[in-house]
């Protein structure tokens, strides 16, 4: 490959390059060395491979001191984690790999001679989505395990006591509970994935009335949770969003499940549609407020974590993905969530989605 070719594709990266010569003097930096390492390319032009090691060691988590031990560069590629501590915390993927180049235009010249190549590459969010997908994995298997765990302690009870039949039916609704618990944990964790990996490519949206919606979404539920609903009456004629309808209902239907569930049973759940103006857009949103045992501040910033739950949910039902869920449906329909709780006094939330206009 000719030098200035290289030179150039190198200009585009994102990636920082790190050209050596064979004596081990930099003879170029491209423009991302600024972005992951905070140096000026220029400051280190000229500067010997063991002196610019050295320089790096020293914005590295001090563990990784054996990285840094070469006086020159190695004969065999060579990878390596940096973990970057200045100017900001960051996983750096550094490959270091000779080359050989040409420095003349000439195709049939031979006179290639061999560069040494340091290649730094930003492996943050990579490392980021690792750690995230293991600590996933591990709740899941922790939330699905509990209620087997349950369902096969019960059935070994029954199977080895000749219990009444009274005790019998007892403990069989006590599996049949534990057993929807990890169905409904299943559902969920179908529901998100499909969500998360498609990115909103398989949404069916459409121009919808968000009154009608509603409507449609609570006739679905039992009596007894429907008489304690209050569905004020709002802006009808404006409630218009275009939305997924079964995505849109699964999660009003989650807030709404929160609402009943994190409210005494006497008390009335209220259901009405807003309308908000900003500087960008006009927004309609459906707020579901009840008189329930509210969040903790403290618990606030930590909602839509998956597998949270707050310290008052834990006599309640529930596998700690639901406000997880309507986050990423609400963010693949282009809306927003707002929660505002006063512990011991209730919650309120209000999806916001972006008002559609006929045209």
């Amino acid at each position: 490959m000719k030098f200035d070719q290289l030179i150039s594709y190198f200009n585009q990266c994102q990636d920082a390059y790190w050209l050596f010569n064979d004596d081990h003097i930099l003879i170029f930096a491209n423009g991302a060395t600024h972005t992951l390492t905070g140096w000026a390319p220029e400051k280190f032009m000229g500067k010997h491979w063991r002196e610019l090691n050295a320089s790096l060691q020293q914005i590295c988590a001090p563990h990784q001191t054996d990285l840094f031990t070469w006086d020159q560069p190695p004969e065999q590629p060579t990878f390596a984690s940096l973990q970057i501590i200045s100017p900001k915390p960051r996983m750096i993927g550094r490959y270091v790999h000779r080359v050989a180049i040409s420095h003349s235009s000439d195709a049939q010249a031979s006179d290639e001679s061999l560069i040494d190549v340091m290649t730094f590459r930003d492996l943050t969010r990579e490392m980021n989505l690792e750690v995230a997908k293991a600590n996933f994995l591990s709740n899941a298997a922790h939330e699905l395990r509990t209620p087997m765990s349950s369902v096969l302690g019960f059935t070994e009870l029954l199977l080895n006591n000749p219990y009444s039949q009274e005790r019998t039916q007892r403990t069989l609704g006590i599996i049949h509970r534990q057993a929807q618990r990890t169905v409904d944990l299943i559902n969920e964790l179908l529901d998100l994935s499909r969500i998360e990996s498609q990115r909103g490519m398989n949404f069916q949206l459409k121009r919808c009335n968000l009154h009608t919606q509603i409507k449609t979404a609570i006739s679905g539920l039992p009596p007894q949770q429907t008489q304690r609903l209050i569905l004020a009456d709002g802006p009808h004629s404006v409630a218009w969003a275009n939305i997924d309808e079964a995505k849109f209902q699964m999660a009003f239907l989650n807030i709404l499940s929160n609402a009943m569930k994190y409210s005494p049973k006497e008390q009335a759940v209220h259901v009405r549609i807003l309308e908000q103006t900003d500087a960008a857009k006009n927004w309609i949103g459906i707020e579901v407020q009840d008189q329930g045992v509210g969040i903790k501040s403290e618990d606030m910033p930590k909602l839509f974590t998956r597998f949270f739950r707050a310290e008052p949910s834990s006599n309640v039902t529930g596998s700690g993905l639901g406000l997880h869920l309507v986050k990423e449906i609400m963010e693949q329909l282009g809306g927003k969530i707002d929660v505002h709780s006063q512990y011991g006094q209730g919650t309120r939330v209000t999806l916001w989605l972006p008002q559609s206009k006929f045209n």
